[in-house]
């Protein structure tokens, strides 16, 4: 993942929006990137769609378009921001994930952002079925976050498998993301592995981690997380390694299709 330029946040009409463009805004500030917010009225555009009489409808959804711009503007100005430093965009198309898409291709945005839109309130932070789409067709690298604010400075978790199923590179385009996100915060990175029916530490295994940590960046330290952290330039790589219970280790092909792109932080 190349360092970032352009920030693509997709913002939906929530209380959570300030606080996912706060966070675009701290991430784009030590990376110098441009942030341009994103609002598509998919549940209007769904409603148009479906509509038995026409009349109207191009008005309809130019006025969608119309009052999505009117609250990007609100959510500018709520976060200091100006024209040249945040730009907006507003659209009305159904599916959401598709209007996402085509957007990033307009924009050639080098990373998008988006809440996690939860499938069932009751299930915290578990994706909808919108979201699962875009992890899959999203041509740039996601980050999902959930409603709660980052810690100063934030911890990042580079998930990776080291074992022989799968190719070197894609270990090593994670915690490369990874690294470049947090290095940008000063930050905390964890580099973590984990595998099922293993006993102890396996050796091969401890050295790949050892050597992702170390390709991750120049000067950047690697310690086992059960010794004294050390820290570069205050920016930190720890490595993890460990054991999965059973009932976890079927690989869904849904988180599949998000592992080359997804960087936790919390």
């Amino acid at each position: 993942m190349r360092t970032p330029k352009s920030i693509l946040v997709v913002v939906e009409r929530t209380g959570d929006a300030p606080a996912l463009i706060g966070k675009a805004v701290g991430l784009a500030r030590p990376l110098g990137a441009q942030v341009e917010l994103f609002l598509c009225d998919s549940e209007q555009a769904y409603v148009l769609d479906h509509t038995y009489d026409r009349a109207g409808v191009l008005a309809a959804r130019a006025a969608s378009v119309a009052a999505a711009r009117r609250y990007l503007n609100d959510m500018r100005a709520s976060a200091g921001a100006s024209e040249t430093d945040m730009t907006i965009d507003a659209q009305c198309e159904s599916p959401l994930y598709e209007s996402v898409v085509r957007k990033v291709l307009r924009s050639a945005s080098d990373l998008v952002i988006k809440a996690v839109a939860a499938a069932d309130h009751r299930q915290h932070g578990t994706p909808d079925p919108n979201d699962w789409q875009l992890m899959r067709t999203c041509p740039a690298p996601l980050m999902l976050s959930r409603p709660r604010a980052w810690r100063s400075p934030p911890r990042f978790a580079a998930a990776v498998d080291v074992s022989d199923s799968e190719p070197p590179e894609l270990a090593r385009s994670v915690t490369g993301a990874a690294a470049m996100l947090a290095q940008g915060f000063g930050a905390q990175l964890h580099v973590v592995y984990g595998e099922t029916g293993s006993t102890g530490e396996p050796a091969a295994r401890i050295e790949k981690l050892r050597r992702l940590c170390s390709e991750a960046g120049p000067s950047i330290p690697c310690r086992n997380s059960s010794a004294s952290s050390a820290t570069t330039h205050s920016f930190s790589v720890h490595w993890r390694i460990g054991r999965l219970a059973p009932r976890r280790s079927v690989r869904s092909p849904r988180l599949s299709s998000m592992r080359s792109t997804a960087t936790s932080c919390w």
